[in-house]
This record gives C-alpha cells, structure tokens and sequence, in this order.
C-alpha cells in the first residue's frame, strides 16, 4: 500500500494524527512528520469536524433555558 493509502485507511478507522504517525512509523516504517501528515491529509480532503461544545456546557445551556427563560412558558 502507497502512504495515501494508509493515511486513508487509518483515518477512516478514526485514528488521532499522532496515532497515524505511530502506525506508519512501526507497522510500515514510514517517517513522517506531523506537520506533513497536516498537510497530506489537507491535500487528500481528510479533515475531521469540530464536535463544538464541551458536554457540561450544553447541560448548563439546557439547565439555565429551563429555569431561567422556560419557566414562564404556556403563561398567558
């Protein structure tokens, strides 16, 4: 398999960046830098989402909007 390929590969199974270097170092003697790991997935258009928001952030959010601003709901 060419290093694409891999890269691909592990990426799709959900593996860190650091967790692709480790893998092309030991399982397939590649060295490559995470830096040109950046810009290697850049150019095959793997990019992974920012999830956003931490979890306890969206449980106050949601905590506040019931008491605060949702109390007064159905109230005419």
């Amino acid at each position: 398999m060419d290093r694409s390929t891999l890269i691909r590969h592990y990426f799709n199974l959900g593996y860190s960046h650091l967790e692709i270097l480790a893998f092309l170092a030991k399982c397939h003697d590649m060295k490559v830098s995470l830096r040109q790991l950046n810009r290697l997935m850049q150019v095959l258009g793997l990019r992974r989402r920012n999830n956003g928001s931490p979890m306890h952030r969206v449980v106050e959010a949601v905590e506040y909007e019931l008491r605060e601003t949702g109390a007064t709901l159905g109230y005419r």
